[in-house]
């Protein structure tokens, strides 16, 4: 079976933020780095998933992204 890459990366970094639950956004290049994506290909997937309406994202020096639901 094969799996389109966009898709892998897309899970891959909803299970990242599933994952690693934190107070404040988590900005895309620590998610990068965990996740091994490389991260001008995760923003064009982070924007997918926000306007899916999957994660939330917020611009801004404290900005980041996290999931717009309870990861249960």
């Amino acid at each position: 079976m094969h799996i389109p890459i966009r898709v892998d990366y897309g899970v891959r970094a909803l299970v990242d933020l599933a994952v690693n639950p934190e107070e404040r956004p988590v900005r895309a290049s620590e998610i990068s780095k965990r996740t091994a994506i490389p991260e001008p290909y995760l923003a064009q997937v982070l924007h997918s998933l926000s306007k899916k309406g999957l994660i939330r994202s917020q611009r801004g020096p404290h900005g980041g992204h996290s999931l717009d639901m309870a990861p249960s």
